[in-house]
């Protein structure tokens, strides 16, 4: 995940500091101007597979659906979120709005150190914020949240877990399009 955060860095991105837990490290990332009042996207990367998984249940791509552990639930709306921001990247779109992606190592053991990592994405100093991904956090918390804008498939955490390859362009799409679109009056 280090080199995910040295690509957002690129991609217009800010790191935040990389917190480091057993499973891996929890990412903050932000993108546009400094404020309150954002957009949140929070997600995670652990699966409830065990290491080892993969010889079982391979990373397959066929160009129309992609299965593997963790594809669905939530590599797959991770990607959307990168492909949306590269979007706007390559195509000169300054984001506008302070966005703020909050990616853990340990929401499916139940964030026990996500939990205060993803409380920091959702420290809007008095402003409103509205969250997508794994909205369960956020909306807990009464943030309006977009759930459903990662890709289309089935089989979250089960043995068919798989994407709609095409679906990953397309929500990415209208994930761009949301966040190109904030803050315009």
């Amino acid at each position: 995940m280090r080199r995910t955060g040295r690509r957002r860095a690129a991609r217009g991105g800010r790191p935040g500091a990389a917190r480091p837990v057993p499973g891996g490290d929890h990412l903050v990332t932000s993108w546009g101007p400094d404020g309150g009042g954002h957009l949140l996207f929070v997600g995670h990367y652990d699966t409830v597979w065990p290491v080892g998984r993969l010889a079982e249940m391979p990373y397959t791509d066929d160009g129309t659906t992609i299965t593997g552990p963790g594809v669905l639930d939530m590599k797959g709306g991770l990607v959307v979120l990168e492909t949306a921001l590269r979007a706007l990247d390559a195509a000169g779109v300054a984001v506008r709005v302070p966005v703020r992606a909050v990616v853990v190592a340990d929401e499916e053991v139940g964030s026990p150190t996500g939990r205060a990592v993803a409380a920091l994405g959702q420290d809007v100093r008095g402003r409103p914020a509205a969250g997508s991904g794994d909205a369960n956090l956020p909306g807990s918390r009464g943030l309006p949240t977009l759930d459903g804008l990662g890709p289309r498939g089935r089989g979250a955490q089960a043995p068919d877990e798989h994407v709609l390859v095409a679906s990953l362009t397309e929500r990415a799409a209208l994930l761009a399009a949301l966040i190109a679109s904030s803050g315009q009056e």
